[in-house]
């Protein structure tokens, strides 16, 4: 029980850690990224936004499926997010960045 804890707490910390980042520097790198500066804030509300959009699907899910598979998922949807998010400030791509930041959120 206490390796499983254990695990968990890495888990939340690692989320909190992910959702600063974008908190902190989803804004910056939408700036550098855009000329529009209303969309500037664009990354950190598609964070939101994927968060919004798939906890009740993901709460039902996780329920028919178990919770082992659902966490499993969740990190695999935060992985892919980063890597996305990173694919989209490095090629200069707003939409990229939104849509990992969206999968982080989703995470």
């Amino acid at each position: 029980m206490r390796q499983q804890v254990f695990l968990l707490a890495i888990a939340q910390a690692l989320f909190q850690t992910a959702s600063v980042l974008v908190m902190t520097v989803g804004a910056l790198a939408g700036s550098q990224i855009t000329s529009v500066p209303m969309l500037a804030t664009l990354p950190v509300a598609t964070m939101f936004l994927g968060t919004a959009a798939v906890m009740f699907p993901a709460s039902a899910w996780m329920a028919r499926i178990g919770r082992r598979k659902g966490f499993i998922a969740g990190a695999t949807s935060g992985l892919i997010g980063g890597l996305v998010a990173a694919y989209g400030v490095l090629s200069g791509s707003l939409p990229m960045l939104a849509l990992g930041t969206f999968l982080v959120g989703a995470y």
